[in-house]
């Protein structure tokens, strides 16, 4: 089979091997194309109609680039093309909707990435690849597990702060739903990294074994602008509250069909699926049969109708965490007192428990703090993923611990939210009752 160019909208070209294509056309990949980036995000944003089929290509597309600026070996680049290729193969219909569902069922194992493994093992996917070896350390990069002498660049090209995951995923979904806030000078960042060897010096003094992938410090503007623009993208689109409302209903279909019936499976059930019906597990599959379903439960066939005319749930009250637990408002503790026990709250108000949704939609800035002596609390280990600055003196930090960069105190900020949604026509009645519960609050 010829190699094959893909015209990509974000990309140009990008350029696939005759043994990529192999893989590309595999039906485990092929099913990527019917599985939306976004979900339900099309219920806010039209154009969110984009695949993790074409993410899948993009991320591959910047990882070779990263690769070429760092002048990996040929067989790391072969290695982490596929990888990139094959990161997402495991992903559920409705992407990340369904993935909260399916980690309800199992919380360790359902993660897309774990899943994106057993697809790989599971078909043949593993047998187009040179051999088991390559099998097992394509499925360990993927999963952030492979352990190699090369172990931190090649896991951190696939999983970090800076991935070819992250930086093409912002890209993609900030085009296909037209808000800016995504862009970020990719360019810059590029031009500027570069690979450390054997032996690192921090800007403490201590030394680190490399080797370790550093950005210098000329583009810490660009950082900061790529730092800023993940952040943004999830307050206006990964945790917008319509989507997220949009996203509820969802979930609570899925898993009532799941549970009743044996049409939309659960994760064991996922798990042990003939691969010709889970080739067609995609968001086609999973939408007509939650519009179809015949719901015993006018709870159930109120929420039904809800998704299939786009009718949204009505957020009531949202509040955000505050920074100290002193600090917190009356509805935060209201909110919170809820979101422990639902079920109690709505029997206390004679309320179906299907017409009251608590959701608690959170995001890091960064998972990392930063330290006056980094690494003295915190082995060099726990902070592998973490961005690291090259300064002219040849040392090296954490981005998070550069004083004079707004991502130091970016990095203390917490993106964690608890909404409280209800059905349209129980909208007055729950505001009333917030409303009387804040009053008697002490």
């Amino acid at each position: 089979m010829p190699s094959k160019d893909i015209y990509d909208p974000i990309h140009g070209y990008i350029h696939l091997s005759d043994e990529e294509v192999k893989m590309l056309d595999h039906p485990a990949v092929q099913r990527l194309r019917r599985i939306r980036q976004l979900g339900l995000a099309n219920m806010v944003y039209p154009g969110a109609e984009h695949t993790r089929f074409s993410h899948s290509l993009g991320a591959m597309h910047i990882i070779t680039k990263m690769c070429e600026k760092l002048s990996l070996r040929d067989s790391q680049k072969k290695l982490l093309r596929m990888a990139a290729l094959l990161h997402d193969v495991g992903h559920y219909p409705l992407s990340h909707h369904l993935e909260e569902v399916m980690r309800g069922y199992d919380e360790k194992e359902a993660s897309h990435e774990k899943f994106s493994e057993e697809v790989i093992k599971k078909t043949d996917l593993s047998k187009l690849l040179n051999n088991n070896l390559e099998s097992d350390v394509i499925c360990k990069i993927i999963t952030g597990r492979y352990d190699g002498s090369d172990s931190i660049v090649l896991n951190n090209l696939i999983t970090s702060e800076l991935d070819a995951d992250r930086i093409d995923y912002l890209m993609r979904d900030s085009y296909y739903t037209g808000i800016a806030y995504g862009k970020f000078d990719f360019d810059r960042i590029l031009y500027t990294m570069k690979l450390l060897g054997e032996k690192i010096k921090l800007k403490s003094g201590k030394e680190i074994e490399g080797p370790r992938i550093v950005i210098a410090d000329k583009a810490i503007f660009a950082l900061e602008n790529y730092m800023l623009a993940r952040l943004h993208m999830y307050e206006t689109i990964y945790t917008h509250k319509s989507i997220r409302g949009f996203a509820i209903i969802f979930a609570e279909l899925y898993r009532q069909i799941a549970e009743e019936s044996d049409v939309l499976p659960n994760f064991q059930e996922l798990k042990e699926m003939d691969l010709d019906k889970f080739y067609c597990f995609d968001d086609n599959y999973v939408l007509s049969t939650i519009m179809r379903y015949q719901f015993k439960d006018d709870d159930f066939k109120k929420l039904q109708d809800m998704l299939k005319h786009r009718i949204p749930l009505k957020m009531i009250w949202q509040e955000r965490k505050p920074k100290k637990s002193d600090e917190a408002s009356a509805k935060w503790h209201i909110l919170r007192k809820i979101y422990k026990n639902k079920r109690a709250f709505c029997n206390e108000n004679n309320l179906s428990p299907y017409s009251v949704f608590i959701d608690r939609p959170s995001v890091m800035a960064s998972k990392y703090e930063p330290y006056i002596e980094i690494y003295e609390e915190k082995t060099p280990e726990d902070y592998e993923e973490a961005i690291h600055i090259y300064y002219k003196d040849e040392t090296v930090e954490p981005l998070v611990s550069v004083k004079n960069s707004i991502v130091h105190d970016l990095s203390k900020f917490n993106l964690d939210i608890l909404r409280l949604y209800t059905i349209p026509e129980k909208a007055s009645v729950v505001k009333e009752i917030l409303e009387r519960e804040l009053s008697q609050y002490k």
